[in-house]
């Protein structure tokens, strides 16, 4: 198991588009990813965690207490990402010491 500090945000992002959207090719679609990469790459993740973050059924993919806690946190700090924007977007910034 790797330790936390090796996931990156695309991993938080790519579990939060299998979360929304219940299915590899769709989000995939989102991602601008190939599905086989998006197929890996949940593997990888899962495997580093040490947890499944989704039952795979019939009728898509469904995440597991883990996988709903990760994509909630990758919701959250892309709340935050975009608050953040938007803050800045308002501001008159310019560089330090410049």
């Amino acid at each position: 198991m790797l330790p936390p500090k090796e996931l990156a945000w695309d991993d938080f992002r790519l579990i939060k588009a299998i979360a929304d959207r219940r299915a590899l090719p769709a989000a995939a679609t989102a991602l601008g990813l190939n599905h086989s990469t998006v197929f890996r790459r949940l593997g990888q993740i899962e495997e580093a965690l040490g947890v499944k973050l989704f039952e795979r059924h019939r009728s898509g993919y469904v995440a597991t207490p883990a996988g709903d806690e990760m994509a909630q946190l990758a919701e959250r700090v892309d709340s935050d990402i975009s608050a953040f924007a938007l803050r800045l977007a308002g501001q008159d910034i310019k560089p330090a010491g410049g």
